[in-house]
């Protein structure tokens, strides 16, 4: 009975032991993955699904995109490995003129998003976002005219179109003119010229009667930009790089 017992008194100190070990070992795996998933979407790409329809046609609602993070981008918008450009998809934070949570209740809402799959997130309402295209950087002066911008580029004497100053081409939806619109009403598709200042840009929506954009808000610090979208990924249909 004696030999019987010691050798359980030995098997449960293995057993703990291993028992413990797996435990560490798990513990160690999902530490690594979080800090992975961290250095991944705070370095590297992150994605973020469209919730309206206001940059149609290039965007339609429920579209999933790849973006790069703001880690990638200065606090100027012509130093950095991705430069910020005229006819850039850019993703904004909505909560840019409210003070950032401080970093332990960052990394609380991180934990919580991936140890739920991003089904729970305490931070949503921070980390809500809104995807809008850049027409006009620090410096420019911009106007409008029947829905389409023109702008004169900082230290330029000459004014371009929106698209003509894009690196890439774009296609606008633009409301039907009403006859008894008074061009010098608001929203009526033009607007008065405007220079860009330091450390803003001047964003737009594609969908030209959406007015959720620099139109009503002003421009938009350049701290405010969480990334530029690159790529679409969903619907299968329309994957590929984005204009």
């Amino acid at each position: 009975m004696g030999i019987l017992y010691k050798k359980w008194q030995q098997y449960s100190y293995v057993a703990r032991k291993n028992q413990r070990r797996r435990f560490i070992t798990v513990v160690v795996v999902l530490l690594s993955f979080f800090i992975f998933y961290l250095v991944l979407h705070s370095f590297v790409v992150f994605s973020v699904e469209v919730g309206s329809a206001s940059m149609m046609p290039a965007l339609e609602k429920g579209d999933r995109c790849l973006v790069l993070p703001i880690a990638l981008f200065p606090k100027e918008v012509d130093h950095s490995w991705f430069p910020i450009h005229r006819g850039d998809l850019v993703v904004l934070e909505k909560q840019w003129g409210q003070k950032n949570p401080s970093w332990f209740i960052k990394l609380y809402g991180d934990l919580v998003s991936f140890f739920t799959a991003q089904r729970i997130d305490p931070l949503a309402s921070y980390r809500s976002r809104m995807i809008k295209r850049v027409i006009a950087l620090p410096g420019d002066k911009i106007v409008m005219e029947d829905y389409l911008f023109k702008v004169q580029p900082a230290g330029k004497t000459y004014s371009l179109t929106e698209f003509e100053l894009s690196q890439d081409s774009y296609t606008l939806t633009l409301p039907e003119k009403n006859p008894l619109w008074d061009r010098s009403l608001p929203y009526s598709g033009n607007m008065e010229e405007l220079t860009v200042p330091a450390g803003t840009i001047f964003v737009a929506s594609d969908d030209r009667s959406s007015i959720q954009d620099s139109r009503s808000w002003g421009t938009i610090p350049i701290t405010a930009i969480s990334g530029r979208l690159v790529f679409r990924y969903w619907p299968i249909a329309r994957f590929g790089l984005l204009p």
